[in-house]
């Protein structure tokens, strides 16, 4: 199916659960650079905007603006930098929180960090 069959708030659906998933588990591991998270914002501006024709359009509202919340005026699009800042922010909470973890207990020993040190 092509995208100018699809209304904005179909291109939104797809946007928010399928392009905005796929880079979800790397993100939830690793930083991810800047230039490729831009390069994953383009490609969901153009399938957001663009409906095939090769004429610029005016836009009646930026893409920030479309990311930001939906409280705030948005659509909930989101920005990928900050995704991924949360889902790392994740790992430091659960390192706090959780206490006798397989993982944590790896990463423990990979570094000589004592767990009763920690709590």
């Amino acid at each position: 199916m092509e995208k100018k069959y699809l209304s904005k708030g179909g291109r939104l659906v797809l946007i928010k659960s399928v392009l905005g998933s796929i880079p979800t588990y790397f993100m939830s591991v690793f930083q991810i650079l800047v230039c490729v998270a831009n390069a994953i914002e383009k490609f969901q501006r153009s399938f957001f905007w663009d409906d095939g024709v090769e004429k610029r359009k005016l836009h009646a509202v930026d893409w920030v603006t479309i990311c930001n919340s939906k409280k705030k005026g948005g659509l909930g699009v989101g920005r990928i930098v900050d995704f991924n800042r949360s889902l790392l922010a994740k790992w430091v909470w659960r390192f706090g929180r959780e206490r006798n973890q397989l993982w944590k207990r790896i990463l423990c020993a990979k570094y000589g960090v004592k767990l009763d040190s920690i709590h």
